[in-house]
């Protein structure tokens, strides 16, 4: 072999092992890269399932603080009044004030204490008749009050009679 022929063999090898090891590094850079994008993705990931968790916390509390702001009337009673019927209760969540009833039918309706009712307070609820009208087997009616907030609510109420005549309501929903 002439000097030429191994310097241009001795080239030859030299590029050759250049070039494996640039194809080794490529891959190493290939593989780092993805490992990259999978890391890169996995973060996206738990961020979108952080920012998730938030929103139902956020929906919860939202959830919490209003049935906190809610009245809770727990019915104690009803039976017949000088004029119609009158229901007794008491209630067992947030403070109501400045309440007033609303009845359909044509039908009168009151509450007392209408200017507070505090939590645990009993209250009475009235619907009242002229003395020719008899009240309906359904009557619907409404507690329009102030929140704790001083924002104006209202509990609208289904009472029904039964076949002896005394009323019983289902629960109450807040609008």
């Amino acid at each position: 072999m002439t000097n030429n022929e191994i310097i241009s063999t001795g080239i030859a090898v030299a590029a050759i092992i250049v070039s494996w090891l640039s194809r080794q590094d490529s891959k190493k850079s290939a593989e780092a890269a993805q490992k990259s994008a999978d890391a890169a993705h996995r973060a996206n990931d738990l961020l979108a399932r952080q920012l998730e968790l938030t929103a139902e916390e956020q929906k919860r509390q939202i959830q919490r603080q209003a049935a906190e702001n809610r009245p809770l009337l727990t019915w104690r009673g009803a039976g017949p009044a000088n004029e119609g019927q009158y229901f007794e209760f008491t209630n067992q969540g947030a403070l109501m004030s400045n309440a007033k009833v609303i009845v359909d039918n044509g039908l009168e309706g009151s509450i007392m204490p209408k200017e507070v009712i505090a939590t645990g307070q009993p209250g009475r609820l009235e619907i009242k008749t002229s003395k020719i009208q008899q009240l309906p087997k359904v009557v619907n009616c409404s507690i329009e009050f102030s929140d704790k907030h001083n924002e104006r609510r209202k509990i609208d109420l289904r009472l029904l009679s039964n076949a002896v005549g005394k009323f019983f309501n289902f629960p109450p929903e807040l609008a």
